[in-house]
């Protein structure tokens, strides 16, 4: 078995909220609202007036004129 010299981080999108994961598939994934970078341990909530529609965001977008979202 090869040794591992580094941890990897998890992707944007995804987050690891405890130590000791053996597999880039033990990342969970943020829900829709919800966004983060690389290596988070957590996924954080969209700002009011921006908002992330789909699941493992990595940014949340902007609402269009005429559009709003309170925090969550």
């Amino acid at each position: 078995m090869a040794s591992s010299q580094a941890c990897t981080d998890c992707e944007g999108g995804k987050f690891s909220d405890s130590e000791a994961k053996t597999s880039a598939t033990d990342c969970g994934t943020c829900v829709a609202g919800k966004y983060s970078g690389a290596g988070a341990a957590v996924c954080t909530d969209c700002a009011a007036g921006k908002f992330a529609a789909g699941t493992a965001s990595t940014v949340c977008t902007d609402c269009d004129t005429g559009k709003f979202s309170g925090l969550t």
